[in-house]
Formats: C-alpha cells, sequence, structure tokens
C-alpha cells in the first residue's frame, strides 16, 4: 500500500479526534473527583443491601440465603429445588447455621415447575412480594405460626393483579388467614402432616 497525502491525512484527523476524546474523559474524570469525590468511594458492603451479609447456599443447595447483620436473622433470597432435585414438596426450614429464618425474599419460591406443597415454619415473619409466583402445579402453603407481615402481592402472580391458584392451610385467625380471606384465596385451618 502506498502512502499518500489522503493516507496522512486521515490517520491524523483520526489521532487528533483519539487524543481529543482522551483528553476530554480525562478532564471529565478529574472534575467529577474534584467536585464528586463520593462517586469514587466504593461500599464496604458486599451485597446488594445495605446491613445484609453475603449470599450464601445451604449445604444441600436448595436455598440461597443473606444473614441480616443487626439481627442475625435468615432471609431465603431463592429456593432451588426445581434445579436441584424436584421435589414436590418444598419445607423450608426453620434455621440456617445456626440463625432463625425469618423472611421470604422477593420471588424467593418463585418459578418452581414441580413443588406442589410449601410449608412454612413459624419462625417466618415476612412474606416479600410474589414470592410464590409462577408455581403451576403449587396446590397448599402451610404455615403453623401466628404473626406475619405480607406484602400486598406476596400471594399474587408475577403480573401482579391474580392471586397464586393455591390453598393455604394454617391457624384461623392468624395474618396468613385474614389476608387470604381478604383477597379470596383458598383458607382452611390445619397443619401439615407428612404425606400431604
Amino acid at each position: 500500500m502506498r502512502l499518500n497525502y489522503r493516507n496522512i491525512f486521515s490517520v491524523k484527523v483520526f489521532a487528533a479526534v483519539l487524543a481529543a476524546v482522551l483528553a476530554a474523559s480525562c478532564s471529565v474524570n478529574i472534575y467529577l473527583k474534584k467536585n464528586h469525590p463520593d462517586i469514587f468511594n466504593t461500599p464496604t458492603e458486599s451485597s446488594a443491601e445495605e446491613g445484609k451479609g453475603r449470599l450464601m447456599q445451604t449445604p444441600d443447595r436448595l436455598y440461597n440465603y443473606r444473614v441480616d447483620q443487626a439481627t442475625h436473622e435468615a432471609i431465603i433470597i431463592c429456593y432451588n429445588g426445581a434445579m436441584v432435585n424436584r421435589e414436590e414438596t418444598a419445607v423450608v426450614p426453620e434455621e440456617i447455621d445456626g440463625c432463625r429464618v425469618t423472611a421470604l425474599d422477593d420471588f424467593a419460591m418463585s418459578c418452581n415447575d414441580y413443588v406442589r406443597t410449601i410449608v412454612l415454619p413459624p419462625s417466618i415473619k415476612e412474606i416479600r412480594m410474589q414470592c410464590f409466583a409462577n408455581c403451576p402445579k403449587l396446590e397448599k402453603i402451610y404455615y403453623s405460626g401466628d404473626s406475619l407481615a405480607l406484602e400486598d402481592a406476596a400471594l399474587y402472580e408475577s403480573n401482579g393483579k391474580k392471586a397464586v391458584s393455591v390453598t393455604v392451610v394454617t391457624k384461623k385467625g392468624n395474618d396468613l388467614w385474614k389476608y387470604a380471606k381478604d383477597r379470596g384465596i383458598p383458607v382452611k385451618e390445619g397443619e401439615y402432616a407428612e404425606g400431604d
């Protein structure tokens, strides 16, 4: 290839434009560091939510969870049963690694094509948004506790407009009973027994 005036001119123009872009980028970076230093400070927190521990998994790989650093309580982030063992009954543990399990996070038990029954321990005190969404075979949710905070769409499908097609089995008059009754979700009194 022969270098002519056009080729040399194009290379010089390209180099000049590249130098201008780099200079502008450096100037913006210097300006931001000087006037907004907080942008460059990385948080010491290792997880997405402040105050929450790092994401961990139970030894059986069924649950991903975090531990609230202030209360030392476990929050279930995800149930992996569809990928691990395709169990039809998911029994949420009352304790993980010495920490009481007190909450199910948004979508924690969702998107499971196999589970028919979910058993919640009495230690659960909070169920967050669309926790049981997209579980087409889910028939029953058991809960034997009393006090339970439920987000508005806790027992709703992922579109947030339709309640999950499930029967709630719990103590008459507790928070889950009232939640189900108020939203037209079938509810009956009872407790989980092996084989249900």
